[in-house]
C-alpha cells in the first residue's frame, strides 16, 4: 500500500503544477446588459424612471451606446451606435478587452433628474455585478462618483418596480479579470446640446438627449494558484487559492490514454482565501489525476 500511495502523490503533484499554466484566457468579459435609473443621494430609486438595454420583453425607455468618451478620441459625442436604431436591437453583448473601455450613454430626457444610478450586468446573469451612482453634472466640474448599494433597485427581472439590490461595488472579479469602474456620470441636456436618440430608437426626435458615459478597466486574467494537495491513502483533499466572485471547477481523470477529465462534484465559489474539495478514490482505482480550472 505504500508503494500505492506513494504514486497518488506523485501523479497528482505533476497534475498539480499542469494546473499552474492551464486556466483558459479569453480576451475579456462579457457586458451583456445596462440599466440606469433616477436616484436619490443614496441611491434609492426617485422618480421611479428606468432606461435599460432589454428588447422588446421591456416597455422602459432605451440606452443607446457609442465607443469613446465625450470629447475623447473617439469621439462618444460623433461616434456610431453600438446598439439600435430600433427597439429590437437595444440589447448588447460585448466582449471588454483588457485594459480600458470607454463607453458613452444617449437617452430620452423626461424629467430634471438630480441623481443617477447605473447596474452593469455581465456573462447574461439578471442581477448586477456592479452599481454606481452620482449627480447629474450641469457644469465643466464632474460630480464624483460611488458605489450604490441601495436595497431597493433594478435587476434585469424588473418590470415594472424594482426587486433586488445594487451590487455595491464599483470592481469585482468577472470571468477570472478584475473589473472596475474608473469614470462614471450623466450630464444635463444642456451640458452637450446633443439630439441623437428618441425613448424606443437611436433616432432624433427634436429634443435634448440626457448623455452619460462611464469607462470600465478590465485586469488580466488571475491564474489558480498555489494548489494544495493532502493525501490520506484513499482520500484526497485538492485545495487552491481563489478569488472571490470566481467559480471553479475541481476534475480528475484514471490513469489511460483513453480517460477523460470527470467534474469532481459542484462547482466551488471562490472567497478570496484558500477552498477545497475532496474525493473519496473508490477501491480498485488508487491513481488518478486532478486539476482545477476557472470557469468561463
Amino acid at each position: 500500500m505504500k508503494t500505492t500511495v506513494k504514486r497518488i502523490a506523485l501523479e497528482v503533484a505533476v497534475a498539480a503544477v499542469l494546473i499552474l499554466g492551464g486556466v483558459p484566457v479569453s480576451s475579456g468579459a462579457d457586458l451583456t446588459a445596462l440599466m440606469l435609473f433616477s436616484c436619490d443621494a443614496e441611491g434609492n430609486p426617485a422618480g421611479d424612471f428606468v432606461w435599460d438595454t432589454r428588447g422588446l420583453d421591456s416597455d422602459f425607455y432605451k440606452l443607446w451606446l457609442a465607443s469613446g468618451v465625450p470629447g475623447g478620441d473617439p469621439d462618444g459625442l460623433t461616434g456610431a451606435f453600438i446598439n439600435g436604431p430600433a427597439w429590437a436591437a437595444a440589447p448588447i453583448n460585448l466582449t471588454l478587452v483588457p485594459g480600458t473601455n470607454e463607453f458613452t450613454l444617449f437617452f430620452e430626457h423626461n424629467g430634471p433628474w438630480t441623481g443617477f444610478a447605473l447596474n452593469l450586468f455581465f456573462g447574461g446573469e439578471s442581477r448586477p455585478a456592479l452599481s454606481v451612482k452620482a449627480p447629474w453634472r450641469t457644469s465643466d466640474a464632474i460630480p464624483p462618483f460611488t458605489a450604490n448599494h441601495a436595497l431597493r433597485a433594478y435587476s434585469l427581472t424588473s418590470y415594472p418596480a424594482p426587486d433586488a439590490p445594487a451590487a455595491g461595488t464599483t470592481s469585482a472579479v468577472i470571468d477570472g479579470r478584475r473589473v472596475e469602474v474608473v469614470a462614471y456620470y450623466v450630464a444635463a441636456t444642456n451640458v452637450f446640446n446633443v439630439d441623437r436618440v428618441s425613448s424606443h430608437a437611436a433616432r432624433t426626435d427634436g429634443g435634448l438627449d440626457y448623455v452619460g458615459t462611464f469607462t470600465l478597466v478590465v485586469g488580466p486574467r488571475r491564474p489558480t494558484q498555489n494548489i494544495k494537495i493532502d493525501l490520506h491513502v484513499t482520500e484526497v483533499t485538492v485545495c487552491w487559492e481563489s478569488e472571490a466572485g470566481s467559480r471553479y471547477q475541481v476534475e480528475y481523470r484514471s490513469r489511460g490514454p483513453q480517460a477523460s477529465w470527470v467534474p469532481l462534484g459542484e462547482p466551488v465559489d471562490g472567497t478570496g482565501e484558500m477552498v477545497c474539495a475532496v474525493d473519496r478514490i473508490p477501491l480498485g482505482e488508487p491513481q488518478r489525476f486532478y486539476r482545477v480550472s476557472a470557469l468561463e
